[in-house]
C-alpha cells in the first residue's frame, strides 16, 4: 500500500515538530549538565565561610572561594538561561511563531558538540527556507 503524499507545508510543519522536541530534549539535557558546578558554587561558598579549614592563610582561602563561587554561579546562570531560551525555541518551532528567535537560538545550538551542532544546523536548514519563513508569517 502507498502512503499518503504529504504536501510541502505538511513536511515542513512535522520538521518543525521535531526539531521543538530535539529543542526541548537539548534544553533539558543543557539545564542538567549546568547543575554539576553546584560542586564549584558549594565548594566556593565553604571556602568563604570556612577559609582556615583548607588553607592556614585566610586571605588566600578567601579569593578562591570567592573565585570558585563566581564562576560556578555564572555557569550556572548561563547554562539554565541557555536550556530556558533552548526550550521556549522549541515551543515557538511547534507553534510556528518568533522565526527571528528560532534562528538565533538555532545557531546558538551549534557551539554545543556535538548534539548542539548537529540540530543546530538542521533547524537553520529548515527555518531558512521561503516555505518556513512564509508559515511563521
Amino acid at each position: 500500500m502507498n502512503a499518503p503524499v504529504k504536501s510541502p507545508q505538511e513536511k515542513t510543519k512535522d520538521h518543525l515538530n521535531y526539531l521543538a522536541i530535539g529543542h526541548y530534549v537539548l534544553g533539558g539535557l543543557t539545564m542538567l549538565f549546568s547543575c554539576m558546578f553546584l560542586m564549584h558554587l558549594g565548594m566556593g561558598l565553604m571556602m568563604l565561610f570556612n577559609p582556615n579549614a583548607f588553607s592556614h592563610e585566610a586571605d588566600e582561602a578567601h579569593m578562591i572561594g570567592m573565585l570558585f563561587t563566581g564562576i560556578g554561579a555564572t555557569c550556572i546562570v548561563l547554562g539554565w538561561g541557555l536550556g530556558i531560551a533552548m526550550i521556549y525555541a522549541g515551543r515557538c518551532m511547534a507553534a510556528q511563531r518568533k522565526h527571528l528567535l528560532c534562528t538565533i537560538v538555532a545557531a546558538v545550538d551549534c557551539l554545543l558538540m556535538p548534539l548542539g551542532t548537529i540540530l543546530g544546523i538542521l533547524a537553520l536548514v529548515v527555518l531558512l527556507k521561503d516555505d518556513t519563513k512564509a508559515m511563521f508569517n
